[in-house]
């Protein structure tokens, strides 16, 4: 029952054209490319996204890294304006009020899918408001002279960016495990990117030589079968081997069958008219033998007659010279037969 269905399920593949064979192969290492490229493309968008997010965790670091320097700047200009008295100490303060939003509003963006780092990040947004309207008190307090108050101020500040530092530097823990992580994922990813690459052409070299050594054996397998045919129709041999298949080598092995089909009744046709004729001839042999012997038996007969004969008997052409001359001519004319023969 499975060679009957295998039969079943390879018949279709027998009847197609060679042309047809010939796409179908070679659409296997096509198959087997356009299979690795799809791999190769899923690495790709892997590697790219990995590489996505290290540049995002980058870019977080970045961020984390200006808000806590415009904090400290900020901490650090008021101090030296509480000391010094000089206007020029504030501009880290004011500059730390005027670009501390941009980078905390970007923070919020690029850790809008991680809530512990959301949280973290609310925490520093709101003691970055307290550490700043601390210093903006210290700042008061020092231009209306109240050097006691402005002290108090300042130890609140300092303790609010000791707080400060250490929720920053939890976030920059934690997009360091993050960066290792993903630095990791990248170059797994980018292996593998690799690896589907090679894999890719190398499936793909493969699948087309195997492709043409199959197609081109199973061709020269087939014509050694026509060669085989081909000799055997000479020889006048019978072809026996069944024909499967509808394509252009089939048709031309059903052609040399039914050839030698017509060859071997063709040779039996002419076997026996052979036989018939020589028969025949055999027959038309004998038969002239027989004549031949009675021709022979008559001539001497006549020959012994015309010898003893009295009568003197002779023969003459056209032109009157003498063909024959027996012996009673000689004796009754008296010339022999060499005088007078052609004469």
């Amino acid at each position: 029952m499975s060679g009957i269905r295998s039969e079943r399920i390879t018949a279709p593949f027998h009847n197609l054209s060679l042309t047809t064979k010939g796409v179908l192969v070679m659409s296997l290492p096509v198959c087997a490319l356009l299979a690795a490229m799809m791999v190769f493309y899923q690495f790709e968008q892997e590697a790219r996204s990995a590489h996505a997010l290290v540049e995002h965790t980058f870019e977080v670091r970045s961020q984390i890294r200006d808000v806590l320097m415009l904090l400290l700047n900020a901490e650090t200009g008021t101090r030296g304006y509480l000391l010094t008295r000089q206007e020029a100490f504030l501009e880290p303060y004011l500059e730390a009020r005027t670009r501390l939003e941009a980078p905390l509003a970007s923070l919020e963006k690029l850790l809008s899918d991680s809530p512990a780092q959301s949280n973290r990040l609310a925490k520093v947004r709101a003691l970055g408001a307290v550490t700043l309207q601390s210093m903006d008190a210290l700042r008061r307090d020092v231009a209306q002279n109240r050097p006691s108050a402005g002290l108090a101020e300042l130890e609140n500040a300092k303790a609010d960016v000791d707080i400060l530092r250490g929720q920053i530097a939890a976030m920059l823990d934690e997009e360091q495990r993050l960066l290792a992580a993903r630095t990791g994922a990248e170059q797994g990813a980018q292996r593998r990117l690799e690896i589907a690459i090679f894999a890719g052409g190398l499936v793909g070299l493969l699948g087309g030589l195997a492709a043409v050594l199959l197609f081109t054996t199973r061709i020269a397998h087939r014509v050694r079968h026509l060669e085989e045919y081909a000799r055997r129709v000479a020889e006048g041999l019978p072809i026996a081997a069944p024909v499967r298949g509808r394509d252009e080598i089939a048709r031309l092995e059903r052609t040399l069958q039914e050839t030698s089909e017509l060859l071997a009744a063709s040779t039996e046709e002419l076997r026996a008219s052979h036989s018939e004729l020589e028969s025949r001839v055999a027959q038309r042999t004998q038969e002239l033998s027989a004549a031949n012997e009675a021709l022979h038996r008559a001539n001497e007969v006549r020959q012994a007659v015309i010898t003893s004969t009295p009568l003197a008997i002779w023969a003459l052409d056209l032109e009157g010279r003498v063909t024959f001359w027996n012996p009673a001519a000689e004796r009754i004319f008296g010339w022999s037969e060499d005088e007078v023969i052609g004469r």
